[in-house]
């Protein structure tokens, strides 16, 4: 890298990080243990991209593009998926969710079935989450590591520490504004990406390239397990895994419960519509275009997810900056979703694990105020 694009992705990264832990920290101090683990009095707009930004981890925008580009662009159907889900969400799922003001979302399975229940989920979704969190670290780095001269080490420690520290010391609040942010940087970097693009190819030829090459077979509507894609496995599955990640997932509904009213959380999952289908857009621009660059002349890579970073190295390192905004919205990305981790991991733990044990403990009592927002701020 460039020395500029090494101050590129410096200002942003640290930049970013402390603008949301500047807005957490001012005005009323969070006094309570909701307020520390959901965050409280954020916009619409930012916890909208923060849940984006949740879901959408480094690992899709590294992989998403390489599934375009070596199997063609079927995942545009995604986009109709969008249509179906996120309004059965909004208007079918979080209202009842809603209401109940639970802190875990497991609390839900005390009440219909039994504790046993409870626990065995909550348990199963930590175990899930730290796995999670795992490939969330070690994937991007990887791959960025084996493209640019950052070191793997050096890599997951900059993606785990900075988005550590900001949400120990900021709270659920700065974990929403500081990925509200860096979605909104994953957008403008995918967008700078493709405009720049355009300038060294035009779209007929990306067009005839893909469309030559097989890449713009759409309408594929075979009813076959066999095949990878077709139109009805995308949707299908598109609109179950977008139901789960969206209105059973703690990530997500914590952030629907930080709003003050039903409506603005309908509104924050409504959102998520445009901002899903934008980035859904730009993955597949991107990918076309890649592929119109080395349709007759494969990089012969050894991981698939090293294309996208090989791309952009190979093609813009003469654009002052450009290969330091694109591994700041990838670092953007890593640090988004470890966030979210944390603190559906700290409301997880607390409320289902570590309070039902001391309630066992102290007969019953409830834990004191002070105590429990001090355990929520440590295992933040």
């Amino acid at each position: 890298m460039e020395i500029f694009d090494i101050i590129v992705l410096t200002a942003l990264l640290f930049g970013i990080s402390i603008y949301g832990l500047f807005k957490s920290l001012k005005g009323q101090q969070q006094l309570s243990v909701r307020d520390i683990l959901h965050g409280s009095r954020v916009s619409v707009l930012s916890s909208a991209l923060a849940v984006c930004s949740g879901i959408i981890s480094a690992v899709s925008i590294l992989g998403f593009p390489a599934e375009i580009y070596y199997q063609g662009g079927m995942p545009i159907w995604f986009g109709l998926a969008y249509f179906i889900a996120f309004p059965i969400v909004a208007f079918v799922l979080l209202p009842v969710l809603y209401d109940l003001k639970f802190t875990s979302i497991y609390e839900y399975l005390e009440k219909r079935f039994s504790f046993a229940c409870r626990l065995l989920a909550s348990l199963t979704f930590c175990l899930q989450m730290f796995l999670y969190i795992s490939v969330a670290l070690y994937a991007p780095a990887l791959a960025l590591s084996s493209i640019t001269q950052i070191p793997l080490a050096l890599s997951i420690l900059i993606t785990a520490g900075l988005s550590a520290l900001y949400v120990s010391l900021g709270g659920a609040k700065a974990g929403i504004y500081t990925s509200s942010l860096q979605m909104a940087l994953i957008l403008v970097c995918l967008a700078f990406i493709f405009i720049c693009s355009l300038i060294k190819i035009n779209l007929s030829e990306i067009f005839s390239r893909a469309k030559l090459n097989g890449r713009l077979e759409l309408m594929d509507f075979r009813i076959d397990p066999r095949i990878r894609h077709s139109v009805w496995s995308i949707v299908i599955g598109a609109i179950g895994t977008i139901i789960s990640l969206f209105a059973t997932n703690q990530l997500s509904v914590q952030r629907y419960l930080a709003m003050p009213s039903l409506r603005h959380a309908q509104w924050v999952v409504l959102l998520n519509i445009p901002i899903n289908f934008m980035v859904l857009t730009l993955y597949t621009g991107i990918s076309l275009i890649i592929f119109a660059f080395y349709y007759n002349c494969d990089p012969g890579l050894i991981s698939k997810d090293r294309l996208f970073p090989y791309f952009i190295v190979n093609q813009f390192s003469s654009f002052p900056g450009l290969v330091g905004l694109f591994i700041a919205s990838v670092f953007s990305a890593g640090m988004s979703t470890l966030s979210a981790s944390y603190s559906a991991l700290s409301a997880v733990i607390i409320e289902d694990v570590i309070r039902q044990y001391l309630l066992k403990m102290r007969n019953g009592t409830q834990l004191n105020a002070n105590l429990a927002v001090k355990l929520a701020r440590t295992l933040r």
